[in-house]
């Protein structure tokens, strides 16, 4: 044996913290703390179903230096049980093995003991139980999550292992990939029918296809959300997969109904069985972040009438994953909106998805509670004409100024990856973690600067704050200071007369136009019954359009636009016709200060996101931040350029009388800049 290429071997499989290895053969094999150990054996007379716990309950339970007892499920691996843990105690473990609660003694097992060794790995994530709106490692460091969705792979995309290397490279520490059938990770679903498992039985393709993912996240400094369901596997409406499911009764499966799912005792023993296999196979890894029960279940319409059913399960499940995981990793699930039922059920964060035409208005106005929240998924209301990298970039940057545990994160990685906009996460990742994340930070607030600009008025652009729901405010004060207008209950689909309990009044805008404006209302989807938007300005009718029935829905292709002479009016928006028509954006030309702000802070520093509203860069403007949130002392506002990623040279604050004024020249300012301002 070379005795040199061994060591090296064994040190490089301890840094990527894959197995247990020895330093010689019959020595004691060591594992870093937080690393994988792992075993495997055979048992002697094995029978039943080795991935049902009814039949095979088997464990393995590892006493550790402080003579700890941890009992953690073992798992078949096709011609093998296996099982793997991760050490928290630097120290020497022994381990025996139980089926049913029974001691027994098994065939073949790889290592009764190892060494525990020290580290430098951060651990687990966790919530921060003295700041809400924070994630800490088992370590204390903290964790912002930053990173984009990585659902499934295809031709354009390459395969995950791969997309991770290019994630890690651009800095980005967060995925969200699901467990899906057409590209081979469901693990009681194959994309060939013919190979569908025996009911009770997984694909050991699909969990190999995990290992390579888990592998990967390590490899690559991502941790990984783990989508367990998603929406389209039980329901003919939204996305639907029903027609391809194992369980319904037209495969030879046991469901009549999609949403039987959630009701059915034999469903539910399943699902229970197969997360204790999930837990028993990846629940070691500290680059799994969450659990995510479910990808928005909202959207399966036949369990609508019976919802309660729905939060029931998500209790069922998250209890399920709690007894059998270890390592305690958290447990979520998705939905369109906060206040749904399921953030309300004990679930460890919260994680909305919002498509908007106005991402920087979403983000300035999104903030958590008493528990973690960040949005899981974002992404343009208008794919054809609003898939930019510049709508990138935005809704980046304004997410980092949002209060929540951590930044948006984007769900079209399949244009992201084609495209090349690595290079947007790389900057928003550096400038977080070397100027705007501080250890141990207080939590902020949302700071308000004043502004002093130069040049010539810009454009306001925001959009409706909901979707499919009833408005419950008709009126919005549009102020001339530039900050974007407040439009939550104010839903995007404008509904016709087939909804007109949902849209009972006109929508109203309030203005003061400092100067001759333009309004203008964009117009998106238009349902196939038809509709009738129309405009008034000061109680007069001022624009419309009207879109006929047709076969389906189609895109408008057009807008309500009006000129508007300076000081006060009053816009408002119905619809008169049969059905809804979508706004995806509203925009007041010259309406508002050149430059506009995003800030947050406490009484020792200001994260801010300063932007030219011309998003071309070919308008430069000059601006100066009046900021009167912070304490005494002598305060520097270090700079960064978002498109380049670059640390730009630092600004000092000036005191001017009860406040401190950072000058922002037009040369920073012809697109835009992010700072951090702090104490000396």
């Amino acid at each position: 044996m070379n005795t040199k290429l061994f060591c090296a071997a064994a040190v490089l499989l301890l840094a990527c913290g894959i197995t247990a290895v020895s330093a010689a053969p019959g020595a004691v094999p060591s594992v870093p703390r937080y690393g994988k150990f792992e075993a495997s054996f055979t048992l002697p007379n094995q029978i039943g179903n080795p991935f049902d716990p009814a039949d095979n309950d088997v464990q393995v339970l590892f006493t550790g230096p402080s003579r700890q007892v941890v009992a953690t499920p073992a798992f078949w691996d096709g011609d093998r049980w296996r099982v793997r843990y991760a050490p928290l105690q630097v120290g020497m473990y022994t381990l025996v093995v139980k089926r049913g609660g029974t001691k027994i003694a098994p065939k073949d097992l790889t290592a009764a003991r190892f060494r525990c060794t020290a580290s430098s790995a951060p651990g687990f994530i966790q919530r921060d139980p003295q700041v809400a709106q924070r994630f800490v490692f088992s370590t204390g460091r903290t964790y912002y999550p930053l990173g984009m969705n990585v659902a499934w792979t295809g031709d354009k995309t390459g395969d995950t292992p791969k997309i991770f290397q290019q994630m890690g490279a651009a800095h980005m520490n967060w995925a969200r990939v699901w467990m899906t059938f057409w590209d081979g990770k469901a693990l009681d679903w194959s994309p060939d029918k013919s190979k569908n498992p025996a009911r009770g039985q997984l694909l050991l393709s699909a969990a190999r296809k995990w290992d390579a993912i888990f592998d990967a996240a390590e490899q690559n400094g991502v941790y990984v959300q783990m989508t367990l369901q998603h929406h389209g596997q039980y329901t003919e409406k939204t996305d639907p997969n029903w027609a391809d499911n194992p369980f319904s009764t037209k495969n030879g499966g046991f469901l009549a109904r999609p949403d039987d799912f959630f009701t059915d005792p034999e469903a539910r023993r399943l699902t229970r069985a197969k997360y204790r296999y999930v837990a028993a196979r990846w629940g070691y890894s500290t680059h799994l972040l969450s659990y995510e029960l479910f990808n928005e279940v909202q959207n399966i319409g036949e369990a609508k009438s019976h919802f309660a059913d729905v939060v029931a399960w998500h209790q069922e499940m998250a209890a399920t994953l709690r007894s059998v995981d270890v390592s305690h990793h958290l447990v979520t699930t998705s939905y369109t909106s906060p206040g749904e039922p399921l953030s309300r059920i004990g679930l460890d964060y919260d994680q909305p998805h919002e498509y908007t035409g106005d991402l920087i208005s979403y983000f300035a106005s999104l903030k958590g509670g008493d528990k973690p929240i960040f949005t899981g998924e974002w992404g343009p209301s208008d794919t054809k004409t609003g898939m930019t990298e510049q709508m990138l970039h935005d809704g980046l940057w304004a997410s980092l100024q949002a209060l929540t545990a951590g930044s948006g994160q984007f769900w079209y990685w399949d244009n992201v990856i084609p495209k090349k906009w690595w290079s947007q996460f790389a900057s928003a990742s550096d400038f977080q973690h070397q100027l705007g994340l501080r250890e141990g930070d207080t939590p902020m607030t949302r700071v308000h600067p004043h502004l002093k600009t130069s040049g010539a008025l810009g454009d306001l652009a925001f959009a409706p704050g909901g979707g499919w729901s009833t408005v419950t405010r008709d009126t919005v004060l549009v102020s001339a200071g530039g900050e974007a207008p407040d439009m939550s209950g104010i839903p995007t689909f404008i509904q016709g007369t087939n909804h007109r309990d949902m849209l009972p009044k006109p929508v109203t805008l309030v203005l003061d136009c400092p100067s001759p404006c333009r309004l203008t209302v964009d117009l998106g989807t238009v349902a196939k019954a038809g509709a009738h938007p129309i405009l008034t300005l000061d109680g007069t009718l001022a624009a419309e359009a009207d879109f006929p029935a047709t076969a389906a829905n189609r895109e408008a292709g057009r807008s309500l636009t009006v000129e508007l002479t300076a000081g006060p009016h009053r816009a408002a928006l119905f619809n008169t016709g049969t059905d809804w028509v979508v706004v995806p954006k509203i925009v007041i030309s010259r309406y508002a200060p050149p430059v506009a702000v995003l800030a947050k802070g406490n009484t020792k520093r200001v994260v801010f996101w300063a932007y030219n509203r011309d998003r071309s860069g070919s308008t430069p403007a000059e601006a100066t931040l009046r900021l009167d949130t912070l304490g005494q002392g002598t305060y520097t506002a270090h700079l960064w350029d978002c498109w380049t990623g670059r640390a730009l040279p630092d600004v000092p604050a000036v005191r001017q009388g009860n406040a401190w004024e950072i000058a922002l020249p037009a040369a920073l300012l012809t697109r835009d800049v992010a700072g951090v301002v702090e104490e000396n």
